[in-house]
């Protein structure tokens, strides 16, 4: 069925069919504007491989299903679900005689999980494939697996105008490219980068719209990364042109959560002489058709989701455009005739633009992506047999699998889908909710579970409030409840209303409300929160992860909260949405979570072990009793490494006896190496474990434990008895001189020193040695007050060198004591006066 639009995609559509005649799959790459996603669908439909079957067509948006089906049946000179209709989450236009049937991404997820052979489906196109969702991969993935195994005669088309072309034509078996190079309108490409002095983007884009209606003909198409700037840029607009009905001038918002009647004026021509300014996030990059635009300005930024495993939480980011994507939005200007795109940023910026968009497969939350393929029988070991264009990255697979095993949707360590996995398939939502809702029909709330689903799916209505309280926003789901409120957008609310309804049978009943933070924890139970301080405002999460309330937020009162929205840039993110737990609540419903130990710390102060019995939830100490240090109940490696690791800061209470025979011991093994064993502090305190830890047991609690016989069993076994019986011999305490003294061995001295009077050395001509003669003695010669008067390694040459100077100094000050001529005859003493000669 060939349709005459004029549009240049018309002149590839035989070759087109030839090659999906006698191939299975295809790639078609086409410029913006050349009619790939409304003129190949029903071109396709009389092909002989069709056999009256059916199309499926995939877009990344519900804002493009709708349009693509309903521009594909105007062409037809039909409604939308008759020949071609459309289905996606929040509805569908489709009947049995619907053969061109345009879907969201998840639809065909869907449809493969509960008929794996799609029954009637004879070819799957995914458009605008350049975009790279996750549930395009995954769908994709899933669709080659059927063809391969039950389906060979299901053809894949895929469609884009900014793509690799080559590189997806080889994940589907060396595909044939088709190119449509067909008339494209000129695009004249201005740079206006904005002073970025005082920066505001909504000032920049009024002052961007007012130059481009003063210079080209046309709607303005403006790009902006989010609804937030979109609103601020209207109001901004509304300012600058308070007479815009006079003028003629209509500003128009476009984005995917916006009601379908207001979408409808953004994407309906304007009656002349109105021009529109619609102001759009990417939805209107690709496959949705605005016509009139004659001119784009383009912010160049979007906002993406960056997903963390090592918190499981995800936090929004604004980022630069990639240059395929730059392109796309400028192409939207040549539609219809000759354009205009006004990019507010510089060449030398555009240099440093990414090529093309990461993909969301390796930045993305994946836990419902991993759900599906456990669904599918695959594990995080086997996920790679399916063909990727992308591998997921293992880091994100590994935890979203902990996260499904966590919610009991897979089997711990085997990651087999449970049954309460496959109800959670069921549901059109993150597996968070999903069990929600499921945990809540056992606790007979299902319609709270069902309310809470619906708001956490509806980013701007859960910011509405000026506080985090989800309490507050559940009144607004009451029968009877009115459709706005303070701060409260209207169209938020509307569409919270909408999955309310498709989700809960019930109505919202005021007696469930004291549940809500028992189901927003059985949803997040790694955001269970824990204050730090009373009433600060600042909490743990269960996953480890600070977090904070607004100065005003009054959930600071409690010291127990769910955070299910947590965000922010900076080291303390911010909690957006909480309820109250309480402690009986976290301990009935959540027992399975918690974790009981006895653990030991050090008390710097007592030098000593603190033994507590704890009871954790993650990282968050729900109580704390103090048992005796001795407590049987501590295991005995976590009480060795904490009593090591504490005595560790401190020198160990050795007794005088083990410090002396340590000095000797540091002393042989400086002289005669390995032989003797390095007692240095820093040596023995980095191996408490081998030589300390084995002398340990129950009783031993404080760095005064230890001292006593406990030190001394463990030093002598260090030492060892071989070596004991050595040491008096090369490493002397004590040495016996010439007038019957024993003096101590000073060895902290480096060589060792004797201290000794000089007059009980007379007579000694040689100098002791130690380690085996290696060493001489230092001599150390006091006066009789027991100062200084030499010090000396060689005694003979003392005598007949030094002697004499001393002798003549010490004799005018010690005139009674014996100063001898000759030292080497004369009776060595150890008292004051001079001693009787020899008989």
């Amino acid at each position: 069925m060939r349709l005459h639009t004029g549009l240049p995609v018309e002149n590839i559509l035989d070759e087109l069919e030839e090659v999906l005649r006698t191939r299975s799959a295809a790639v078609l790459c086409a410029d913006p504007g050349a009619g790939k996603s409304t003129v190949v669908p029903p071109s396709l439909l009389d092909a002989p491989f069709l056999a009256d079957g059916k199309i499926l067509m995939l877009e990344p948006r519900r804002i493009a299903a709708v349009g693509a089906a309903k521009r594909i049946a105007h062409l037809l000179g039909e409604k939308a679900g008759q020949t071609a209709g459309y289905r996606t989450r929040f509805g569908s236009e489709a009947g049995p005689s619907t053969r061109i049937e345009v879907i969201t991404e998840g639809i065909l997820t869907r449809m493969i999980q509960k008929d794996p052979e799609l029954p009637g489906v004879k070819l799957l196109i995914f458009d605008e494939f350049h975009e790279r969702s996750l549930q395009a991969d995954l769908g994709l993935a899933l669709a080659l697996d059927v063809r391969s195994a039950l389906r060979d005669d299901l053809k894949i088309l895929v469609m884009s105008a900014t793509l690799d072309a080559q590189r997806i034509a080889r994940l589907l078996g060396d595909a044939p490219v088709v190119k449509s190079e067909g008339h494209v309108f000129p695009v004249e490409t201005l740079h206006r980068p904005p002073d970025r002095h005082g920066f505001h983007l909504e000032k920049i884009i009024a002052s961007n719209v007012a130059f481009a209606l003063n210079s080209h003909p046309g709607d303005i198409l403006v790009f902006l990364p989010g609804e937030f700037e979109i609103r601020m840029a209207i109001e901004e607009l509304r300012k600058v042109f308070p007479d815009a009905g006079t003028q003629k001038l209509l500003f128009l918002p476009l984005y995917g959560n916006l009601p379908e009647r207001e979408q409808e004026l953004a994407l309906t021509e304007a009656e002349k002489p109105f021009r529109k300014m619609i102001l759009s996030t990417p939805v209107a990059e690709s496959s949705v058709t605005v016509p009139g635009v004659r001119i784009v300005i383009d912010s160049g930024w979007m906002r993406v989701p960056r997903f963390s495993p090592a918190n499981a939480m995800n936090k929004l980011e604004t980022v630069r455009v990639s240059l395929a994507s730059a392109d796309q939005r400028r192409g939207r200007a040549a539609r219809t005739g000759p354009g205009l795109c006004i990019r507010l940023w510089s060449p030398a910026e555009e240099r440093a633009f990414p090529s093309f968009g990461t993909p969301e497969i390796l930045e993305a939350d994946l836990a419902s992506f991993c759900l599906e393929l456990a669904g599918w029988g695959l594990r995080p070991d086997t996920i790679s047999t399916l063909r990727w264009l992308d591998e997921p990255p293992r880091a994100k697979v590994d935890q979203a699998f902990s996260l499904l095993a966590e919610l009991d949707a897979v089997t711990p360590g085997t990651f087999r889908l449970t049954k309460h996995g496959e109800r959670l398939l069921e549901y059109p939502m993150h597996p968070r909710l999903a069990h929600m809702i499921a945990c809540a029909e056992s606790l007979h709330a299902a319609s709270l579970g069902c309310a809470l689903a619906a708001i956490l799916s509806e980013r701007d209505f859960l910011r509405a409030a000026s506080d985090s309280d989800l309490k507050r926003r559940l009144p607004f789901l009451l029968p009877d409840a009115p459709e706005s409120g303070e701060g409260i957008d209207r169209n938020a609310l509307r569409r919270v209303k909408t999955v309310f309804r498709q989700l809960s049978r019930n109505p919202l009943s005021p007696r469930d409300f004291d549940l809500c933070g028992v189901l927003l924890g059985k949803a997040y139970p790694d955001r269970i929160a824990k204050a730090r301080v009373p009433h600060s405002g600042e909490y743990t999460l269960s996953n480890g992860v600070q977090a904070k309330l607004l100065s005003a937020d009054d959930m600071r009162m409690y010291e127990y909260l769910c955070a299910p929205l947590v965000e922010g840039a900076g080291a303390v993110p911010t909690i957006f949405l909480s309820a109250e737990l309480t402690p009986d609540a976290i301990e009935k419903h959540f027992r399975k979570l918690i974790s009981e130990e006895v653990s030991a710390v050090w008390n710097d102060e007592s030098k000593s072990l603190t033994v507590s019995r704890i009871k954790r939830l993650g990282s968050l100490v729900l109580s704390q009793k103090n048992l005796p240090a001795h407590t049987p109940d501590l295991p005995g490696e976590a009480r060795l490494k904490v009593l090591l690791d504490g005595i560790r800061k401190y020198p160990l209470p050795w007794s005088a006896r083990e410090l002396s025979l340590m000095r000797r011991i540091s002393f042989l093994h400086r002289t005669l190496g390995d032989e003797w064993p390095d007692l240095s502090p820093e040596t023995l305190s980095a191996t408490l474990e081998e030589w300390l830890a084995p002398f340990l047991t129950e009783r031993h609690t404080s760095l005064e434990s230890l001292r006593g016989r406990t030190l001394a069993d463990a030093f002598d076994t260090l030492v060892g008895h071989g070596r004991r019986m050595k040491l008096d011999a090369l490493a002397p305490e004590r040495i016996t001189v010439p007038s019957g003294s024993s003096i101590k061995v000073d060895y902290e001295s480096d060589p060792p020193r004797l201290s000794v009077r000089l007059q009980e050395v007379f007579g000694m001509t040689e100098t002791p040695k130690l380690a085996g003669g290696r060493v001489p003695l230092v001599m150390d010669l006091l006066s009789p007050a027991m100062r200084t008067v030499q010090i000396t390694a060689d005694l003979a040459h003392f005598w007949t060198d030094s002697y004499f100077l001393v002798r003549k100094d010490m004799r005018g000050r010690y005139p009674k004591h014996d100063w001898p001529e000759n030292p080497l005859e004369a009776l060595p003493h150890r008292g004051s006066k001079k001693p009787r000669t020899h008989s």
